[in-house]
């Protein structure tokens, strides 16, 4: 059995690092109300569960709503 010790660093914030694990699927937004090209990467096993059109269309409307703020 092998143990690593490392020294005590500073805190991070939880949003700065992911970790990846796993056959990652991609799905492309293809809505005809796009701003921009998005994808979304999905752990292959969890594809089934993703409401892709709600997670693009949520994200579109947020874009044009702050968008429009800053017009």
């Amino acid at each position: 059995m092998w143990l690593w010790s490392f020294e005590e660093t500073p805190k991070i914030s939880s949003y700065i690092y992911n970790l990846c694990a796993g056959d990652f699927a991609q799905i492309d937004n293809n809505r005809d109300d796009r701003p921009k090209p998005m994808r979304i990467f999905v752990r292959e096993s969890k594809r089934d569960y993703v409401d892709s059109d709600l997670v693009f269309r949520v994200l579109t409307q947020g874009m044009d709503f702050y968008g429009q703020m800053f017009e």
